[in-house]
């Protein structure tokens, strides 16, 4: 799993694109969109409205195996919906991430300014979409510092789940358990000590997802082994050893852990059904969209993820085009408002906002975009510095009591601070913390926040907040920079500066 052109957002797969599929070129009008809202995802998709609607009861239900799994208190919040849009080819994932590669299905981005998935329609692509999920869903209610063969253990031993209408099946060994017959097993010394995309080859990362996948079946199919990774998780928290850690845990040592775990991949693996009935019946609406969203919904959240400046041209253009036949749609409008905002002409988006938010004074997007479009303006002019980031603040309070639980606009805030003399107040550190709360797997807030935490003294509190981003699995600009924040902290060395992203503006 490689990045693509920003942190945060994390490749699918490297699968062929299924034949048969309708291919849309970058840029063009898209049709028969419908969104499909559960209360956990908000879906977009091409074609019929039942079938839509039975992939989202799906997801549904998976949902609700791992919830229950964990014994998730069913009445607490729920988080935010997940946004995903499932498209039929690659083109379309093009709209929004130009670069991807040709044979890839997907992908997950969690950023500052959305978190969602994209994935090409077909029965692969919604395997690995429930493997991102797994991610995200162990981030978003279990926030700490894993092992990254356990990441990507976790989310293999739950992704080859089978959901249908009338069981779930867990633990199924899917092509991971055929992989641990093909591939020579990476040594567990070393398993347990690096990412999979610091190994040398495929075939080596390969059998390291598969007994990744196996150790961590080994663990979860037993009370006894699930309290024996219980006590290697409290002592990997307290910095042991990954080696050092697990023999204490299991009492055994990782070569003897290794043929253990061997014997057990190749006895009866179990498999567990539960009655789909069990969970419950989720509840799914399916709506058509507007012309407007219909035409501009994959070009928005491009210039929403944000767009470079050697792009920004040209897709400002394909926006200005898309939006010019819906003036009255309030979607085209925004998503133009947007891309002025961002890409083009600041008077112009604050013009369209303008008209927007005098028809929805609550709208929390609108007024976020009106704090960006005066934090933008700031940045061009001087004189008036101080009293258009006075407005632009204004504006984010009013998002924040118009959406009080939206990391975006708390992030906001605490960024629109970081060029005050004062930076970081406890109260700036507050705010931020409260948005790393709500989006525990964005990796940028979790590097402010710690930041924030550093600039006062808090090298402890800030080491701690940045583990689980220097374990991840995954490579990327964010995970190597906490990588390197963490290093400095416990060295007592400086804190290297950050690298200023291209964003466009």
């Amino acid at each position: 799993m490689k990045p693509l052109i920003e942190t945060g957002r994390r490749v699918l797969a490297g699968l062929v694109l299924a034949a048969g599929l309708t291919l849309v070129a970058p840029g063009v009008a898209l049709a028969d969109w419908a969104r499909a809202t559960s209360p956990h995802f908000e879906v977009y998709g091409e074609g019929p409205h039942d079938r839509l609607k039975a992939y989202v009861e799906r997801l549904e239900v998976y949902d609700a195996l791992l919830r229950s799994y964990h014994a998730v208190d069913p009445n607490q919040p729920a988080p935010p919906r997940l946004k995903i849009y499932l498209v039929h080819g690659t083109p379309l994932l093009h709209v929004v991430v130009p670069t991807l590669g040709a044979q890839v299905s997907g992908f997950y981005h969690a950023g500052p300014n959305d978190t969602y998935a994209m994935a090409i329609a077909n029965p692969e692509s919604e395997y690995v979409l429930r493997h991102e999920y797994a991610h995200h869903f162990m981030m978003q209610t279990f926030p700490a510092a894993y092992p990254a063969w356990l990441v990507e253990g976790y989310a293999e031993y739950f992704s080859t789940a089978e959901v249908t209408t009338d069981r779930v099946r867990y633990g199924v060994p899917g092509i991971r358990g055929a992989n641990l017959a093909d591939l020579q097993w990476v040594p567990f010394d070393r398993l347990l000590t690096v990412r999979p995309f610091e190994l040398g080859t495929f075939r080596e990362q390969a059998a390291y997802y598969a007994e990744a996948w196996i150790i961590t079946h080994y663990f979860m199919s037993d009370a006894g082994r699930r309290s024996q990774l219980d006590a290697y998780l409290r002592q990997i928290g307290q910095g042991v050893e990954p080696v050092q850690a697990m023999e204490t845990a299991t009492g055994m040592s990782v070569a003897r852990l290794q043929q253990t775990v061997l014997a057990y991949s190749r006895g009866s693996v179990p498999v567990y059904t539960v009655p789909a009935a069990s969970f419950g019946r989720p509840e799914v609406t399916v709506e058509d969209l507007s012309p407007g969203e219909d035409a501009l919904l994959l070009e928005d959240q491009r210039v929403t993820d944000g767009v470079s400046r050697a792009d920004a041209a040209g897709e400002l253009d394909r926006v200005r085009r898309l939006a010019a036949p819906f003036p009255d749609d309030p979607f085209a409008r925004r998503a133009l408002a947007r891309a002025e905002t961002t890409l083009g002409d600041l008077a112009v988006g604050q013009t369209l906002l303008n008209g927007l938010l005098a028809a929805t004074p609550a709208d929390a997007e609108v007024l976020r975009l009106l704090a960006a479009n005066r934090v933008k303006a700031a940045k061009a002019d001087d004189a008036d510095r101080a009293a258009l980031l006075h407005e632009a603040r204004g504006y984010l309070v009013r998002a924040l009591d118009a959406a009080p639980d939206d990391y975006r606009t708390l992030y906001a805030i605490g960024r629109l601070r970081r060029t005050a003399a004062d930076f970081p107040t406890n109260n700036d550190i507050r705010v931020l913390h409260s948005a790393l709360v709500l989006a525990p797997q964005v990796g940028q807030i979790r590097l402010d926040t710690a930041a924030a935490y550093l600039a006062r003294g808090g090298g402890a509190i800030a080491a701690d907040l940045l583990q689980p981003l220097a374990n991840s699995p995954h490579e990327g600009a964010e995970v190597e920079r906490a990588r390197a924040m963490l290093a400095a902290i416990r060295a007592g060395s400086p804190v290297p500066e950050e690298t200023p992203a291209d964003d466009g503006e």
